[in-house]
């Protein structure tokens, strides 16, 4: 796959699945077409100087080339965190919805973690696994407690 074909991936992925949200990789994704375009521009030897500066224009574009590559780098990386993101997180943001992120150490996690189950049970769509995941929650608050005793 070539870091085009991987661009146009990645804007395909986060139109589909996140919307206009993620800013970072948009703009690396803006910077990494401009740069590209940069590139593109220094290559067209039509428009190469002369002799005296070819240097200078190989410096350019080697230097381009080398920035392309970084953010190319950078943007396999951010869509690898975006992978592991808990799929509820990339279902609300996909939905354009508002969501906080409450970590277990909080003191009001369970409390939380305990109204979304009633809403949920009530909806009828808590699952199996959600009851596991409450489980091994409340376990680990349990644990937390009784570490901070």
């Amino acid at each position: 796959m070539t870091p085009s074909d991987a661009v146009a991936e990645i804007k395909e992925c986060l139109d589909e699945n996140l919307g206009p949200g993620n800013y970072r990789i948009r703009i690396l994704l803006r910077e990494y077409e401009r740069l590209q375009t940069q590139r593109d521009e220094l290559r067209d030897i039509s428009g190469c100087p002369p002799h005296s500066t070819l240097e200078a224009w190989l410096a350019t574009l080697f230097a381009t080339l080398d920035e392309s590559h970084t953010l190319y780098g950078e943007i396999q990386r951010l869509t690898a965190e975006l992978a592991m993101l808990h799929p509820r997180v990339l279902k609300l943001a996909r939905a354009g919805k508002r969501f906080i992120v409450i970590g277990e150490h909080e003191p009001y996690f369970m409390h939380s973690y305990a109204m979304i189950r009633d809403q949920e049970m009530k909806q009828g769509t808590w699952t199996e696994e959600d009851r596991v995941e409450y489980a091994a929650a409340q376990l680990s608050a349990k644990e937390s407690r009784n570490e901070n005793l």
